[in-house]
């Protein structure tokens, strides 16, 4: 039986670790030292208009948040690669 995703309210699926809960968007992971990391926003990619009433900064949607953590993520880890334990 196939898992059926999880979408948001305009009908877009939504990936692993991304959730939507009081109209914001959520993802989590867990760091690489096992702490649980939480990201929040009121839209889920750039082109989202934000709800009235509510602010958010340009470059702070769902989905750039998480291409960020990601990106940070995968260079700490050839960080640790190269330099042994991760101090440059």
């Amino acid at each position: 039986m196939a898992e059926e995703k999880q979408k948001d309210p305009k009908g877009r699926n939504l990936r692993a670790g991304e959730s939507m809960k009081g109209g914001r968007y959520r993802y989590s992971y867990t760091d690489t030292s096992g702490k649980r990391i939480d990201f929040y926003s009121w839209t889920l990619t750039a082109k989202d208009p934000i709800p009235p009433g509510k602010s958010q900064k340009p470059g702070e949607s769902l989905r750039e948040k998480e291409l960020k953590a990601k990106t940070e993520k995968a260079n700490q880890i050839d960080a640790t690669r190269i330099y042994g334990n991760g101090s440059v």
